[in-house]
């Protein structure tokens, strides 16, 4: 029952979990809800993060050139270059 598209989509208007089963996506309230087409949408699409070793740092450099572009101390196009560069050299570890 719980793993069925009927017995999913039921059990989302009970307990609001989102369902597991892409089929139950497409029936009653789920179907009607925007925000939740817009969320199933973006599911649909997502892509995970690679599995790297060092991936908190690449994620680092990322964080550390967006601060700077957002407190006035690099533009954009610089902070990128210089996040490009040391995430190219973490990559190649």
């Amino acid at each position: 029952y719980l793993t069925d598209t009927k017995g999913q989509a039921d059990w989302y208007e009970r307990t609001k979990d989102l369902p597991a089963n892409t089929s139950a996506w497409e029936s009653g309230t789920l179907a009607d809800d925007a925000d939740l087409q817009t969320f199933k949408k973006q599911m649909d699409t997502a892509k995970s993060s690679p599995s790297l070793a060092n991936w908190t740092e690449i994620t680092d450099k990322v964080d550390q050139a967006i601060a700077k572009v957002t407190q006035g101390k690099a533009s954009a196009e610089d902070a990128l270059k210089t996040a490009q560069s040391e995430i190219e050299g973490l990559v190649k570890q």
